[in-house]
């Protein structure tokens, strides 16, 4: 390998760790920060998520047909 591809090498890996290392700083300072029970809630909202991804938006959703078909039957007798 080259000198000049080592260099390019390095650096990428080196900004990689840099990168993964700081953010993970930043994951363990917030978290150092709030209560456990904090902590906790935002796990189970991560989880809350990941099982459902689509809740918010799908009761959204629901909500916007419920007042569509509200509309329409309004129409239909006025």
């Amino acid at each position: 390998m080259d000198p000049e591809t080592l260099e390019r090498v390095l650096l990428v890996t080196c900004a990689s760790l840099f990168v993964v290392i700081g953010l993970n700083v930043l994951i363990y300072l917030a978290f150092r920060k709030g209560e456990p029970v904090g902590k906790i809630e935002v796990f189970k909202r991560a989880a809350d998520r990941l099982r459902q991804p689509w809740q918010e938006e799908q009761a959204e959703m629901g909500e916007l047909a419920r007042r569509v078909e509200a509309l329409r039957q309004e129409e239909k007798d006025g």
